[in-house]
């Protein structure tokens, strides 16, 4: 889906995040980074945004906030799985990377599929089921 929001597809924002990330951050001794987060996140976010279509035909915030989500959810989920994979680190800090990959996915999941408290989050909405026989079919875009 990245493809077709952006032209650009997983490889291009996985090494996109990468650089950014890198681009942003000093090394210390320890082998880490301090990395400059506000600075890479908000140069993302700028790409994203420019890269919208010029065009309209979509909610621009709705576009951006789906974009953005899967840009970071795809690095983040790969990253997480890739140092759980990493044979350089200790295995009982893998295992805790690989658990803590998969209660993201299932925070994921829930966020995808539970729609529960979707009238407390939208409450002056009146819902209705549009694959419904008798579904209203109003006029608002």
């Amino acid at each position: 889906m990245l493809l077709k929001l952006t032209n650009r597809d997983n490889a291009y924002w996985v090494a996109r995040v990468q650089n950014l990330i890198r681009e942003n951050a000093t090394d210390r001794e320890d082998g880490h980074m301090d990395v400059d987060l506000p600075k890479w996140i908000h140069q993302l976010v700028d790409e994203v945004i420019t890269g919208l279509p010029a065009e309209g035909g979509y909610d621009g915030n709705m576009r951006t906030a789906v974009t953005l989500s899967l840009i970071l959810s795809l690095w983040y989920n790969q990253l997480h799985y890739a140092k759980a994979r990493d044979p350089h680190r200790p295995a009982f800090t893998r295992q805790m990377a690989d658990q803590k990959r998969l209660e993201y996915v299932h925070a994921m999941l829930d966020n995808l599929v539970n729609f529960s408290q979707a009238p407390t989050f939208f409450p002056s909405q009146p819902w209705e089921d549009p694959w419904m026989p008798s579904v209203t079919s109003g006029d608002f875009l």
